[in-house]
């Protein structure tokens, strides 16, 4: 996966802040993270060059290399890649990782709000949970992006930058009104910006404002939000959680669409797929098929979680395993559904209908006997 072009550090002109950074990192003796820069310099003049991850990471990790409890700091996540090298999910962490690095260093080491701000909000808009604020950054930072947005002569994305990194900070400190209000002032900046109402989506159903999330999140689906998480998961689960029947089955086409396009290794994976087994199960037996099935799906996307995601599902696989458990599976094996038949020989073999048991036959024929057989001989004693 290779870092993208657009919304590198620096704003409006992210060649010239980039540039400028590996000048002063070089005078400074970092020639690592100073090529690093350069490369990313280069990518944002020329579209057709590319920094890789690795080579990023590489470069990168030397100046951030502190590890602590942080489970997404860039160390860990550089160990994650190199233990599932396959997985998108984790390049996608670690690339949002570095931007945070580097924000958190343009923003302390060179005093560069502007840069640092570009920085935050890319890393947000990948993976807002890589970013980590300490107590001197959630004092020093929104005094230094206030000062961007009062700037009337700045460019309306460097100003709604310096919005989006105080309304992270106000949702961090659980200072929801606030962080609403910036989003308002941001909206305004950048009409067309998907990222915008995706945030209030966050924050409003956060605060169990289900009616103003949904209208959050369809608006960024509008305008061209592209993470199904924002677009399908967390809407569906809002929908789901509603009364009314046409809105639920609404949400449970969401949630298959999901799971549908998600990663294997998606952090919402599990939660989709047990949720729709939950749905399922307890739609009666014409259904226990699809329950399953996804139920099955929830499992296998359970053992492929990232270990650097904590589990999250517990609750609902214990549910979804408790519901399934009152269910005979068929013995037919080409069939998911539920039995509600017994053959009536041996009484051990369950069907959901005739046809599933004469399927069987060839394979329960023998068994059917042995138990035939035990019966007899039960008798006779």
């Amino acid at each position: 996966m290779a870092l993208m072009a657009h919304e590198v550090p620096g704003g409006v002109s992210p060649e010239s802040y980039l540039m400028d950074l590996s000048q002063e990192l070089a005078d400074s003796g970092n020639e690592a993270l100073s090529v690093y820069t350069r490369r990313l310099g280069r990518t944002a003049k020329h579209s057709t060059t590319r920094c890789s991850l690795d080579q990023a990471i590489a470069l990168a990790t030397p100046q951030f290399d502190s590890l602590d409890d942080f489970g997404y700091s860039l160390p860990r996540l550089k160990e994650l890649i190199e233990q599932y090298p396959e997985s998108v999910t984790a390049k996608s962490l670690c690339e949002s990782a570095v931007f945070a690095a580097l924000a958190e260093h343009a923003f302390v080491a060179l005093g560069d709000a502007e840069g640092a701000a570009s920085a935050w909000v890319k890393a947000f808009r990948e993976h807002g949970e890589v970013v980590k604020f300490s107590e001197e950054l959630i004092l020093a930072v929104p005094k230094a992006m206030e000062k961007i947005y009062c700037n009337t002569k700045k460019e309306p994305r460097i100003r709604a930058n310096a919005l989006l990194v105080c309304a992270y900070i106000g949702a961090a400190s659980a200072d929801f009104e606030k962080a609403l209000g910036l989003l308002r002032l941001a909206e305004h900046l950048l009409p067309k910006d998907p990222h915008v109402p995706e945030v209030a989506g966050h924050i409003l159903g956060t605060l169990q404002m289900k009616g103003d999330a949904l209208k959050a999140y369809s608006n960024a689906f509008k305008l061209g939000c592209g993470n199904i998480d924002s677009t399908l998961f967390l809407p569906a689960v809002l929908l789901m959680d509603a009364k009314d029947e046409e809105y639920q089955n609404l949400g449970v086409t969401m949630l298959e669409n999901f799971v549908s396009k998600a990663e294997p290794d998606a952090r919402k994976l599990p939660a989709a797929c047990y949720r729709l087994a939950l749905i399922y199960g307890t739609r009666g037996l014409e259904h226990v098929g699809a329950a399953k099935r996804f139920y099955l799906l929830a499992e296998t996307a359970d053992e492929a979680r990232l270990p650097v995601y904590r589990d999250e599902v517990s609750d609902l696989r214990l549910q979804a395993r408790k519901l399934l458990k009152h269910y005979v599976s068929c013995g037919n094996e080409e069939c998911s559904g539920a039995a509600n038949l017994q053959c009536a020989f041996c009484l051990k073999a369950h069907y959901c209908c005739r046809e599933c048991q004469e399927k069987d036959w060839p394979c329960h024929k023998a068994v059917c006997k042995k138990h035939r057989k035990k019966k007899k001989s039960g008798k006779r004693k």
